[in-house]
């Protein structure tokens, strides 16, 4: 079996992800899950990086400005 490049360990198999954005570095992939959170990688290692968990509840969607911002 294919093993995936970015594997996260607290996303379950079954999770959607809903929007997905690159930081304006290409660097760091972000991740809207179904489950609330926030998930992000490190592009060049693949490396997890810890789950983002939004203070005033869900987050649907993931948008980054130009300027890193």
């Amino acid at each position: 079996t294919m093993k995936p490049f970015l594997e996260h360990p607290t996303i379950d198999m079954k999770d959607i992800v809903f929007r997905a954005a690159f930081s304006a570095d290409g660097g760091t992939l972000y991740a809207a899950c179904n489950d609330g959170r926030v998930y992000t990688w490190d592009t060049k290692t693949g490396k997890a990086g810890a789950p983002l968990d939004p203070k005033a509840g869900h987050c649907y969607a993931v948008e980054l400005s130009p300027d890193g911002r």
